[in-house]
């Protein structure tokens, strides 16, 4: 049994009224009903487009430890779930969500056939894949790359992650393997 922070550990479905597309998550918390409806890039999308009104979110179990949500998680999120039509899960269940990558999931890949389906999938749901930017935007991308990953940045600060310190966000991405946006979920600043 881990030791968590949290009283709760719970698995929910979030379900959208108007295309009936489901989203599976786990989320650790002291406030059952705060509010929370997951962190998934495409379930964000939905409720951004659709709006929060027509989305309901149904708790599935709570649990009194993260690693018997991330279990159950494991069990319902499957290749074969986040390869179906119907859900918004792009990631198989049981890495906790932004901290998939510290969680034992990081380096892990799913079958050829999985990332077949998934990429299909994809390719429907979101027609702006598989585009390619400009020459002038990808230039401006590369500018501002460079001025943001500059050692010389004003806002460079240490950060802390699992009791290790890395002397910046940067550093920390890079140590890690994962994306600034995830250290930034994650880290305790000093």
């Amino acid at each position: 049994m881990s030791t968590s922070i949290y009283a709760h550990h719970i698995v929910y479905k979030i379900t959208n009224l108007i295309t009936n597309k489901i989203y599976v998550g786990l989320h650790s918390t002291d406030d059952l009903d705060d509010g929370y409806m997951g962190s998934g890039v495409n379930i964000k999308q939905s409720i951004s487009k659709y709006g929060k009104e027509n989305f309901t979110k149904e708790i599935v179990e709570v649990f009194p430890d993260r690693e018997q949500a991330k279990e159950l998680e494991r069990n319902i999120v499957t290749e074969e779930f986040i390869t179906r039509q119907d859900t918004y899960n792009a990631s198989l269940g049981g890495g906790g969500g932004l901290l998939r990558e510290l969680n034992g999931m990081y380096g892990k890949t799913a079958s050829k056939e999985t990332r077949q389906k998934i990429s299909e999938s994809l390719k429907t749901t979101h027609p702006w894949r598989g585009k390619s930017h400009t020459e002038e935007t990808r230039q401006k991308i590369s500018e501002n790359a460079f001025r943001f990953t500059s050692e010389e940045h004003p806002k460079s600060i240490s950060v802390v992650i699992n009791g290790t310190k890395y002397p910046s966000m940067r550093d920390a991405s890079n140590k890690l393997g994962i994306s600034r946006y995830n250290v930034k979920k994650i880290m305790e600043v000093f």
